[in-house]
């Protein structure tokens, strides 16, 4: 069967009548809708009545043809009458979807298309469908702005700002016709100002007033246009050189509606005010609104805006208490207040009333006399206020955590409210490739006469997006369902008929389609004559601009003074010549009559040429502002002349540039304007400055150098057009710095395999690393929801944590373009093996102290104790030195009750000391110890007890690593947080024995595993449980000695810093020693070259041991054997230098 085609009835009609009707039959509100399918059903039927030839059938006459034809096929031939004959002639009725539809048999030569008819009644509504006109023109759904997809949901006071504008041009006040509503999107707390006027200058000042006093977001959003704010941040950052702010989308109505009804309810409080205060003074009455507004109850806050932003609710001063008005009416100092009362000073009312909830809108008033509430005040223990201040404190952080949580949760149940209600109103459309559908144009991207929709046809669907295309080409991202709506009536744009090798803009598209060129803004309505700046591209003059142009606009305004001039005498004469034909006519001339006739046009003459004047002037001002606003536009082409000839100079705009430090094999790189898509890099240079891209590794244990793609252009413009028209990249600027992650749902290979290298590469381009930067991370999983990892590196870097895996999937295609981007951190992790057996860069670039303090400071923690010289400055030899013994899986059941016991005697030791002389304490054989067992898994939020704010695990686990004094546990990635030790800390390695889970068998052997951390640490100092007793166990003895040893280093003062060798166990020593012997075995272990990873993936225990790769004849793995080469002889001199036991054996 072939395609199905409809014979309407409109095909009764003429070519120009169907096109008519198209015209006419624009479907507008129901009841109109009703009319013109009434009319058009008349019309129809007028014609059938006119002509009986023609084919129009009503719903009865349809439906008993269809009857007729169905019981004359039931008939023999002979038994047919002449209608029955004639019918199936003519007719055939076929079973559509369980209905029977009346077609047009096909005669000869016919086309093979089958044509149906329809009843009158639905003619109408398939000749809508059919109409693409109609369906370009169709307006909006209602609602449709309100559907939203992915709701945005910010966590944190300034994570995302939103500014809009309120016109009031209609009733200004004074010299205000604007009101600016700036408002934070997480706590919804409000902020206006009246502006005179609403450009960007204006508007950037105002809210750099408010960053001032609040802070400044990281993202500023305005339903003005990406213009428009790009220009407010522009003029900010003009003002205040530190500010960085990113603008978010425009026109976005999953983020901007909660600004767009913050204004609804400003102007209708503003409304209010007026009409209660009888003031037209609304600019005035801003400042009341505001406080109102913040102050009421918001139901997805489930408390007002001011209490989630300060942890309590706004006060009136006395007005907020408990205490009745006629108390405090009279009062006006603090002094007739104290008089009066007895109350306690203002600080402590102040504190007082934050102290509970329940507190905090009551004024407690003790009744006694005056006397004895001033004696009691003067004898008050300042150390006790100091505790109860610092409790009061704790609460109030407590109850804004508390708040802020509520409305947290409150925003994401609105958020899933509005998924429910999307889902349930308007399902996801049933769309397939090759459906044509139509795309809503904003009014900002259409002109005035063009049609509301985009007829378009799906090209691609990926994760319930759609790909659209026209016929000009493949239309720019993808399309959610809410956006788009499916077009009626058979397809008209193909597939096969749209260019896809073309790329453009929705904006675009419209302006291929216009007739009248679209939305070009090429008319500037700017009162000032442009200098605002306003409207994006409003001067759009000729690069040709000259003396001559002027001319020609000084003569145009010359000549209309002379036609002025022309009128103005013309209209004299006229009035001279009637007043005398007046007089004659009446025989009123005489002399008298004479002299009033001459004193009367000569005053007459007198206004006019002041008239002429005033106008004269008028026109010289508006020819000079026409001259000025000429000259102006002048200079700003040639500074844009200016600025494009100097990035052709210096070529630092958008050409990729980079420079790189360290080895080759372990370098890292600075890129300039490095772009990206689809993931990879892109390097865009000219073929002139002959870039070359080095090799960087971006993750660990990576074997094989990554470089950036490069496209090189043969000039500036040409790179130009690409780079602006071609791909038109979305700019992240700033520092930003790029790694892949394994394993980092484990925070230990999370800090110390990613996040340090990283952050070590950008140590090396110091001091970027003391400013905020992004983060740019490739993960191994995208998902990670047992785990805070992802947390911590948006809170260690400040300016925002973006997942390559994440932008891959929402925006394919779309590019990235990075300000400055540092790749090369993969040869630094804690499993790179370096020939100093170190964590790289701890030492040589101090990478150790600068990761551990940036990430106190970022989380919020007070600065640790620093130390410079030695381990005693600032201690007490009172107070216990804090010792934790760190779970670790490795431990056996006999060795966790080797070391209760062994914290049992160190406890018990302090216990019976603690209360002892400075002088008797100071002579006791070793120092106080307060030992406890920790597993990380109970360190969580909830086990906090400080007055620090502790909103994740991470954060509560920092807190007791700042208080350690000695860290002990056993190898694995408990070791790694020995970083976060403070100065003059010790760390105890109680090792472990390899292979795993073999430790009672002949051919275990002692691993310590992580002591490169400690030896790439020098602020602390690492002691090891003995290496040749470590086969039989951790024993309560060797325990209590190695924490009573470690005691005793910290009280005794060893120096800071200390050697990174001193800090490796007799087996990491072996290695550094046979690494500067050896120089083959060291190049193999530290240069990862490809095809090698067997042997620089290595731990020094399985080479002093001469196991796995390391045994003589190697280990078979897979279905060949691993053998790595080395010095033999010259490690075995090593071991019996070091006392290493040796155990030949084989695993």
């Amino acid at each position: 069967m072939t395609s199905a085609s409809i014979l309407s009835p409109a095909k009764i009609a003429t070519a120009s009548s169907v096109t008519t009707f198209s015209k006419v039959l624009m479907p507008t509100t129901v009841n109109k809708n009703m009319k013109l399918k009434n009319d058009f059903i008349d019309k129809i039927l007028r014609i059938r009545n006119e002509s009986l030839n023609n084919p129009v059938f009503t719903l009865e006459r349809y439906n008993q043809t269809i009857e007729l034809i169905n019981n004359a096929k039931l008939k023999s031939s002979a038994r047919r009458n002449d209608q029955e004959i004639s019918l199936l002639k003519t007719y055939d009725v076929l079973n559509l979807s369980n209905q029977d539809k009346l077609v047009k048999k096909i005669q000869g030569s016919e086309d093979t298309s089958i044509k149906y008819y329809v009843p009158i009644n639905e003619v109408y509504d398939l000749f809508i469908s059919e109409c693409n006109e109609c369906n370009i023109k169709r307006a909006k759904p209602k609602n449709s702005s309100k559907l939203v997809v992915r709701p945005i949901i910010s966590n944190d006071f300034h994570s995302r700002g939103q500014v809009d504008l309120i016109d009031m041009q209609s009733s200004p006040d004074g010299k205000f016709k604007f009101i600016l509503n700036y408002q934070d999107h997480f706590t919804k707390f409000c902020i206006l100002r009246p502006l005179k006027s609403k450009t960007a200058a204006e508007v950037a000042y105002n809210l750099l007033d408010i960053f001032t006093t609040f802070g400044a977001p990281a993202i500023l959003q305005s339903d003005n246009g990406r213009e428009f704010v790009a220009k407010v941040i522009e003029e900010l950052a003009l003002i205040w050189k530190d500010l960085k702010i990113v603008h978010g989308k425009p026109r976005h109505p999953q983020s901007q509606g909660s600004v767009e009804r913050s204004n609804q309810d400003t102007k209708q409080l503003l409304g209010t005010w007026i009409r209660e205060n009888n003031s037209t003074k609304w600019a005035e009455g801003l400042r009341f609104v505001q406080f109102q507004k913040n102050s009421c109850f918001h139901r997805v806050l489930n408390n007002s805006p001011y209490a989630v932003l300060f942890g309590n609710q706004p006060k009136l001063g006395l007005s907020s208490t408990s205490l009745h008005p006629s108390i405090f009416n009279d009062i006006t100092t603090e002094e007739e207040l104290t008089n009066e009362l007895g109350l306690l000073t203002n600080d402590a009312l102040d504190v007082n009333s934050s102290a509970s909830d329940s507190e905090e809108d009551e004024l407690k008033i003790d009744e006694p006399n005056i006397n004895d509430e001033l004696k009691d005040n003067d004898q008050l223990n300042i150390t006790e206020q100091n505790e109860k201040n610092d409790e009061l404190l704790t609460n109030r952080a407590k109850r804004t955590n508390d708040i802020r949580e509520t409305a947290r949760q409150g925003q994401k149940r609105q958020a899933d409210e509005f998924l429910r209600n999307t889902a349930k109103r308007h399902k996801l459309a049933d769309l397939n490739v090759g459906d044509n559908v139509l795309i809503p144009v904003p009014d900002v991207d259409r002109g005035p006469t063009d049609a509301r929709n985009v007829l378009a046809v799906v090209m691609e669907i990926k994760d319930d997006k759609y790909k659209l295309g026209v016929e000009q080409g493949i239309i720019n991202g993808y399309y959610s369902f809410h956006q788009i709506s499916k077009a009626t009536g058979t397809s008209t744009i193909l597939v096969e008929n749209v260019d896809q090798g073309i790329k453009k803009s929705l904006r675009e598209v419209v302006k291929l389609q216009s007739i009248t060129g679209g939305q070009g803004m090429l008319k500037c309505s700017c009162k000032g004559g442009c200098t605002t700046n306003l409207i994006t591209n409003c001067h759009l003059l000729p690069l040709s601009i000259d003396s001559d142009d002027i001319n020609e606009e000084s003569d145009s305004d010359i000549k209309v003074n002379d036609t002025e001039l022309h009128r103005h005498f013309t209209r004299i004469t006229n009035i001279v010549y009637l007043s005398i034909m007046l007089f004659v006519k009446r025989k009123l001339w005489t002399i008298s009559s004479s002299i009033f006739l001459v004193i009367g046009i000569g005053i007459l003459i007198v206004i006019s040429n002041l008239f002429l004047m005033f106008k004269q002037r008028q026109n010289t001002i508006h020819m000079n502002n026409i001259l000025s606003n000429l000259k102006l536009q002048m200079n700003q082409i040639e500074n844009s002349s200016r600025i494009y000839k100097s990035f052709e100079n210096d070529l630092q705009s958008i050409v990729t540039t980079v420079e790189c430090v360290g080895p080759l094999y372990n370098q890292s790189c600075l890129y300039k304007n490095l772009y990206y898509t689809n993931r990879g890099f892109w390097a865009l240079s000219l073929k002139e400055t002959n870039l070359s891209l080095p090799g960087v590794r971006l993750e660990a244990l990576a074997t094989v150098d990554y470089r950036p793609n490069h496209r090189v252009f043969d000039t500036y413009e040409e790179l130009h057009q690409f780079v602006r028209f071609s791909i038109d990249p979305i700019v992240l600027p700033g520092v930003t710095i790029h790694f892949n992650q394994r394993w980092h749902k484990n925070i230990g290979h999370a800090l110390f395999d990613g996040l340090y290298p990283a952050y070590v590469a950008l140590i090396r381009f110091a001091p970027k690393h003391l400013r905020i930067f992004r983060i740019f991370v490739g993960l191994d999983d995208a998902n990670c929801n047992n785990c805070f990892s992802e947390d911590v590196y948006s809170r260690f870097a400040g300016g925002g944590f973006i997942k390559s895996n994440i932008i891959d999937m929402i925006m394919p295609n779309r590019w990235l373009l990075f300000e400055e981007l540092i790749l090369g951190s993969g040869m630094m992790c804690q499993r790179c093996i370096q020939s100093n057996y170190q964590l790289a860069g701890g030492v040589e670039l101090d990478g150790s102290r600068l990761f551990r303090d940036r990430m106190y400071k970022q989380h919020g923690i007070i600065p640790i104790d620093i130390r410079k010289n030695h381990s005693a400055e600032k201690r007490d030899p009172k107070i216990p030195l804090n010792t934790y013994i760190i779970h670790n899986k490795r431990f056996t059941t006999e060795e966790q009750e080797e070391i209760q016991m062994a914290i049992s005697e160190i406890n018990n030791y302090t216990d019976k000391h603690i209360n002892k002389s400075l002088d008797d304490i100071k002579k006791l054989p070793y120092p106080l110890i307060n030992v406890f067992y920790l597993n990380y898994r109970n360190i969580t939020a909830k086990t906090n007890v400080s007055n620090e704010l502790i909103d994740n695990d991470f954060i509560a686990q920092l807190r007791v690593l700042r208080d350690m004094d000695i860290h002990i546990t056993g190898p694995g990635t408990g070791q790694m947080y020995q970083t976060f030790l403070r100065d003059g800390s010790i760390n105890i390695n109680l090792g472990g024995l390899n292979p795993y889970k073999k430790e009672k068998t002949p051919i275990a052997y002692p691993s310590f595993l992580e002591q490169y951390v400690t030896a790439g640490t020098p602020y602390i100092k690492g002691l090891y449980y003995p290496i040749n007793k470590r086969r039989d166990g951790i024993t309560r003895i060797e325990l209590v000695k190695l924490i009573k040893q470690a005691a005793q280093l910290i009280m005794q003062g060893f120096s800071i810093p200390v050697k990174a060798k001193d800090n490796l166990a007799p087996d990491g020593q072996v290695f550094v020693e046979q690494c500067e012997n050896d120089k083959e075995f060291c190049s193999l272990v530290t240069i990862r070259k490809s095809g090698y990873f067997w042997c620089n993936n290595m731990w020094t225990e399985d080479l002093v041991h001469e196991r796995r790769q390391w045994a003589p004849g190697g280990i078979p793995i897979g279905d060949s054997n691993v053998s790595c080469s080395f010095n033999r002889t010259l490690l075995r001199l090593l071991r019996e230098k070091y006392a290493i036991e040796y155990r030949p054996g084989r695993e």
